[in-house]
């Protein structure tokens, strides 16, 4: 297990200096761990990065970007080749629901047709909700909260093949990608964390939905999620990792209970800093995971990795219970249930 300083240490001296400039895409990144990790990858590379943000909340996201080392001038003056997978650096934010699969299809093709993304080197999934109430579907038929902690990320994978695949192209052809190793894929959830069993008569959770349940399965699915890919492409590192409890802002009160907020600064703030760790050292732990998948190892780059909350690889521990027809079952539903379907199918099993 890597300790905090080797962590960083690991982080600081990746090859990010050749060309051309990484590309980054993170998900869920205009607050939490998602947004730590944006800060991080602008910092390691100074500037010199194509960094999109994905999100919600535009003026967090504008905030953010305002506060980023920015690519030296030489950097900020060069437009892409358009026969050449080189982007210009920077910073850009796309709002997005993801809870919807038309929106991830939509903010795709605004990625390669209107801003002429070639390649995706790392993409980063933390956008979720979180909570125990009873089912939600959204306007296509999938339950909020497994739309954002899972389908959403599958819809993403799906989408992003052709970019990362891209990407890989470049590891094998040109030294700085060689350097740089395989394109790698960061879903920031709860690897190591499942007990149970998954139910493959019920993927999704359409007969017998608790939230509690929903939380504990969208883990499971993610690491299946994981392995299909992986599978699949084998010259892309997907790693499913745990963050453990992280003082991510979540512990905020709104309207009359605002006052609340000052006694959890005062009475509550010294704890957490105690037993939860920051979104700053999270995130070093978490790109430490996905950077250090992408390298090559034995000869070979890619694959599949868990990570728990010290970027420490977990191997299969309490990986889900599946047999062959499971996982093609699994894979046929999935690919089923983020299809972009037309009005009349909305919601159809």
């Amino acid at each position: 297990m890597p300790s905090l300083t080797e962590t960083r240490t690991y982080n600081r001296t990746f090859e990010f200096s050749s060309a051309p400039a990484p590309v980054v895409v993170v998900f869920g990144g205009t607050s939490g761990i998602g947004e730590a990790i944006v800060r991080l990858f602008a910092t390691l590379t100074k500037g010199r990065v194509r960094i999109i943000i994905v999100g919600r909340n535009k003026e967090r996201a504008e905030g953010i970007i305002a506060s980023l080392p920015q690519p030296p001038e030489e950097d900020q003056s060069v437009q892409p080749d358009p026969d050449s997978n080189l982007p210009k650096t920077g910073y850009t934010f796309l709002p997005c629901d993801v809870t919807l699969m038309g929106n991830i299809h939509a903010l795709f093709q605004t990625l390669t047709n209107d801003m002429g993304i070639a390649r995706i080197d790392y993409l980063v999934l933390s956008a979720g909700v979180f909570g125990f109430g009873g089912r939600e579907d959204t306007a296509e038929g999938l339950d909020v909260k497994l739309a954002s902690r899972f389908y959403s990320r599958w819809k993403i994978l799906e989408e992003s093949v052709p970019l990362l695949e891209a990407s890989r192209s470049m590891a094998q052809s040109t030294e700085a990608g060689r350097l740089r190793g395989a394109p790698g894929v960061l879903s920031v959830l709860g690897a190591g964390q499942f007990m149970g069993s998954v139910d493959y008569e019920d993927i999704g959770m359409k007969k017998g939905y608790k939230g509690w349940k929903a939380v504990v399965q969208s883990i499971a699915y993610n690491d299946l999620m994981v392995q299909a890919f992986a599978k699949r492409y084998p010259g892309i590192s997907f790693t499913h990792a745990y963050p453990g409890a992280v003082d991510s802002g979540m512990l905020r009160f709104e309207g009359n209970l605002r006052v609340l907020n000052i006694l959890t600064q005062f009475l509550l703030r010294p704890l957490i800093r105690v037993v939860m760790t920051s979104t700053t050292d999270c995130a070093e732990w978490m790109v430490y995971s996905l950077l250090s998948g992408s390298k090559e190892v034995d000869g070979v780059a890619g694959g599949m990795f868990r990570r728990n909350n010290r970027g420490e690889d977990i191997g299969m521990d309490a990986f889900p219970n599946v047999e062959e027809e499971e996982e093609k079952l699994f894979f046929e539903h999935c690919m089923d249930a983020v299809s972009v379907r037309g009005p009349r199918e909305i919601g159809s099993s």
